[in-house]
């Protein structure tokens, strides 16, 4: 096999730090539409910091998936939809990202900023192991 040359400094990388639990201001670096599995990927960094980005994944409301969803767990009707929105409307309105009554422009997340608190989450991958990571704190719509 043919060598892959990396670079200097190659042994001295390592994982960026899990940020301390706390308020931080954060921007939106990138933001990724994926019609096919209905969601959008949103990389959140830490502005001025060193610590690890975090990804927010804001699933799409998919009228046929929805459905199933809402039988799967004997919902009512239109649970899995309302909650969809609801949640990217809470997102949209942390980040200070411009809504219309029907939606908003995905383009207009990337570099949308907020000062949030991060906590630390726990979650388990395919293979059992279980990983630390950041995340973000995303509070109710004001009034509620």
């Amino acid at each position: 096999m043919p060598f892959v040359d990396l670079g200097k400094g190659f042994e001295d990388v390592k994982e960026a730090e899990l940020a301390p639990e706390a308020e931080y201001d954060l921007i939106i670096r990138d933001a990724k539409h994926d019609t096919e599995k209905g969601m959008i990927n949103v990389m959140v960094d830490f502005e001025g910091e060193d610590y690890k980005m975090m990804y927010h994944t804001l699933w799409l409301p998919d009228p046929e998936r929805d459905a199933e969803t809402d039988e799967k767990y004997n919902n009512e009707k239109g649970s899995a939809l309302k909650n969809k929105q609801l949640k990217i409307k809470r997102f949209c309105h942390a980040f200070e990202v411009p809504i219309t009554e029907n939606g908003f422009d995905v383009d207009d997340l990337k570099g949308a900023t907020s000062r949030r608190k991060v906590i630390q989450d726990t979650y388990e991958t395919k293979d059992g192991s279980v990983n630390r990571q950041n995340k973000v704190v995303i509070p109710t719509l004001p009034g509620e």
